[in-house]
């Protein structure tokens, strides 16, 4: 399970990124994750359950973003969108391997409580990071 290696990632680039009194307030973290991006959003989810229970970290929300794929047809110039990885134009049958979207796997912001707000440390897996439709 992979999932797990990309949460301690993203904890790595959050480390590096902001304050301890910052990572202190954390309390919501949104992803960017691309359908072509080989990550399972509920083990996602699971993964940062289990990395995350029992620290100062409990309670700390993981919200993903799904990015659809899309591919660009080089014949006939079309976009258009992946699906089933089938990469082939629907306009004029032409396979193409031009990825437009799809491969994100980012951090797309993050929320801090404010003063006096506590985390709810009885934070429990909720599919949080279940696909949210690109809007």
């Amino acid at each position: 399970m992979h999932e797990i290696s990309l949460v301690s990632s993203i904890w790595k680039t959050l480390d590096a990124t902001l304050s301890e009194s910052e990572l202190n307030a954390l309390k919501l973290i949104r992803l960017k994750v691309g359908a072509l991006a080989n990550v399972e959003p509920i083990l996602l989810d699971s993964a940062f359950q289990a990395i995350t229970k029992n620290t100062r970290f409990d309670g700390v929300e993981l919200r993903c973003t799904l990015i659809p794929a899309t591919a660009h047809c080089e014949s006939c110039k079309d976009i258009f969108p992946v699906n089933n990885y089938r990469f082939i134009c629907p306009t004029c049958d032409q396979p193409t391997s031009d990825v437009r979207s799809g491969e994100e796997f980012l951090i797309e912001n993050v929320e801090f409580s404010t003063e006096g707000e506590e985390l709810n440390s009885n934070h429990k897996p909720n599919k949080s990071c279940a696909p949210i439709p690109n809007q």
